[in-house]
């Protein structure tokens, strides 16, 4: 696909600390990069203390955003609603920096109607953000397991995921513990793996399409479409 025929969109970076530098970087897997030319988009980076990242965004003309995945979320991330975030104890590999940015960029996207699709970490944020709440998992970092369909009754559109991904958190969506509006497009072990929101154009899965290799077609088909689309 051509560079002018590509969408650009903004994406998140994880925060890494580099005690001994007396650093704060921002990171993001260089394998974001192919995945996403696969899919006919081109990312451009958030930076994390930007003051001003969605006005940031709308000045190079990005239409979307992806909320990569990679560390723990603070309790002090901020929600739609104001009230306070249904966020796990963690106490290790936090970034109150992150979270006001993807909260900023996430106020942002309800008033633009940008697409927006959180990966990992980024679907944990997503339900946070709608009042939803998280909880600890275990078995489910560094393996792969089966996918269960979820209900897209009430969806415009269907989408098409692997039998099996990969996994790589120990912070979960609990089937209890889903945001209002959010519909659950699939499921393992109690816990939902992928989510769509009825009103919004906000859809977030659980597993990093970015580590596959070869890439799965369903992922780029599905990054493709809800990019240009919404839907």
């Amino acid at each position: 696909m051509s560079l002018s025929a590509r969408v650009l969109v903004g994406i998140t970076q994880r925060v890494v600390s580099v005690p001994s530098r007396g650093e704060r970087r921002d990171t993001l897997d260089q394998s974001w990069t192919p995945f996403l030319a696969a899919c006919g988009i081109e990312a451009v980076s958030i930076p994390n203390r930007h003051p001003e990242a969605a006005a940031y965004l709308r000045r190079l003309g990005a239409c979307g955003v992806i909320l990569s995945g990679g560390g723990n979320i603070s309790p002090s991330i901020g929600t739609l609603s104001g009230k306070p975030a249904g966020v796990p104890d963690a106490d290790a590999d936090l970034a109150p920096e992150r979270d006001a940015t993807e909260t900023a960029l996430l106020r942002a996207s309800v008033e633009s109607r940008w697409p927006v699709i959180g990966v990992c970490r980024g679907m944990q944020v997503l339900n946070v953000f709608h009042g939803g709440r998280l909880a600890h998992l275990s078995g489910h970092a560094g393996t792969r397991h089966a996918l269960a369909a979820g209900s897209s009754a009430g969806l415009p559109n269907q989408f098409e995921f692997d039998r099996d991904v990969n996994s790589f958190h120990d912070i979960c969506v609990p089937a209890d513990g889903v945001a209002t509006g959010f519909r659950p497009l699939a499921v393992a072990d109690g816990t939902v793996e992928a989510f769509m929101h009825e009103k919004m154009p906000h859809l977030g899965i659980m597993w990093h399409p970015e580590r596959n290799r070869p890439f799965s077609a369903n992922d780029i088909a599905l990054f493709s479409r809800f990019m240009r689309t919404g839907a």
